[in-house]
């Protein structure tokens, strides 16, 4: 979906500098956004994406479509994570983002994740090494 709407904005923005460069200036067609219809919202910041580690494994466990529309609301950035409470070298937390996630058959399925610190794996390879979830 990324991609497409990447392809599509980027035709729209060909034409329109087509048509600016071309003294087509008066052919742009604009239109003045209903203001009683606007709306504001907050902007991103990563703590947006946080979700504590006991709503992420009930999530999992009980499959949750509020997770997966969290998830592709703020992906790429600032994505979701979780805080894990286990020592890992000495510190007392470390960061797990979710980057690849998927509802099949209202099932939620973790494809991807990445430890602070560490490459991207797959949450089967990354569960069956720290027993987590």
């Amino acid at each position: 979906m990324e991609k497409k709407l990447t392809d599509l904005g980027f035709e729209m923005f060909k034409k329109t500098v087509i048509q600016l460069t071309s003294s087509r200036v008066n052919e742009l067609k604009t239109n003045e956004q209903n203001h009683s219809d606007a709306t504001y919202t907050k902007k991103l910041s990563k703590q947006d994406g946080f979700v504590s580690f006991e709503n992420l494994k009930l999530k999992i466990e009980n499959s949750s479509e509020d997770l997966y529309n969290l998830f592709r609301g703020l992906h790429p950035w600032p994505g979701i994570w979780t805080l894990l409470r286990q020592d890992f070298g000495g510190q007392a937390q470390k960061r797990l983002k979710i980057t690849d996630i998927e509802l099949f058959n209202g099932k939620l399925i973790i494809k991807k994740v990445q430890l602070e610190g560490k490459k991207e794996v797959d949450f089967e390879t990354f569960n069956k090494a720290y027993k987590l979830f």
